[in-house]
């Protein structure tokens, strides 16, 4: 796995917390993580910056749902939030730059049908109905290609489900 992804220990002495703190937030969803085959957590450099950078702002960090546009334009990978009828509502500027489509043309759209057709089937797509059918969070993180309006572009996908605030998520950081 790439520096990109730090371990429990590893995310704790980052953000000078412990251990215990770090499982904590992972387990709330107030941190992102991934797990390994053996069920290890991995944290996103990024994302414990972003964390970190709300933490020293007095924010409380917390779900993408919770963070402003200026905020998800200073992620450094693609950002697209959409609701549960699939209709686009957040789409972030590192995204735009990398899909060369632009935040008032996507905002609206039909996220599987319009946007990204290339993810309407059962490894994308299917999580996200499956997470909705069942009331429930997803965190699925997976190696992915887009293929519509691009040349075959290899992507890491994070797929993302807030059961609370019922909104879906795709990071997406090129590889």
């Amino acid at each position: 796995m790439s520096n990109d992804y730090l371990s429990t220990r590893e995310a704790a002495k980052f953000l000078g917390v412990g251990t215990t703190s770090i499982k904590r937030w992972a387990e709330d969803g107030v941190l992102q993580c991934m797990k390994t085959a053996g069920g290890h957590r991995r944290f996103r450099r990024s994302d414990l910056l972003t964390f970190r950078s709300a933490k020293h702002q007095g924010e409380e960090a917390g779900p993408l749902s919770s963070l402003t546009t200026e905020q998800m334009d200073a992620l450094d990978y693609g950002v697209i939030g959409f609701d549960d009828d699939g209709e686009v509502f957040a789409y972030n500027a590192f995204e735009s730059s990398f899909t060369g489509f632009q935040r008032d043309e996507v905002l609206g759209m039909q996220v599987f049908t319009e946007l990204i057709p290339c993810s309407n089937n059962s490894l994308v797509r299917a999580r996200y109905d499956k997470a909705k059918a069942e009331s429930s969070d997803l965190h699925h993180t997976m190696d992915y290609v887009f293929t519509y309006r691009m040349k075959p572009t290899p992507v890491r996908v994070e797929l993302l489900r807030e059961e609370s605030t019922r909104t879906n998520w795709m990071l997406v950081h090129p590889q």
